[in-house]
């Protein structure tokens, strides 16, 4: 996307994470604009709400203000609200090891 910053590239804005990717044990498909999660291994769908949707497949490639900046144009929401909601809905994600840092190995 344009004017977008890869992950571990500043952009005057505050810090980075380091660079994330999706765990193996999750699958993802991207369904009428609205994303469905499955944890392979105990079968659960997850579909995310429209803004998650927006956010889940620009995780490997952009940094969360990256992402904030194209939920301000998509959704015409301020920036901080923006960022806040990115911030939240990453950290959620590597709680549920749904997301893990790209340098992490994979577990059996």
């Amino acid at each position: 996307m344009a004017g977008m910053t890869n992950p571990g590239e500043t952009n005057g804005g505050s810090a980075c994470r380091s660079r994330l990717r999706f765990d193996s044990r999750v699958a993802w498909q991207g369904i009428d604009g609205r994303v469905v999660l499955l944890e392979l291994r105990g079968g659960k769908a997850i579909g995310l709400n429209p803004t998650a949707s927006h956010i889940w497949p620009m995780l490997e490639d952009f940094d969360e203000d990256a992402i904030a900046r194209s939920l301000v144009d998509a959704f015409e929401v301020d920036f901080e609200t923006a960022r806040s909601d990115v911030h939240r809905f990453v950290d959620s994600c590597l709680r549920s090891s749904y997301l893990v840092p790209a340098d992490k190995q994979e577990r059996p």
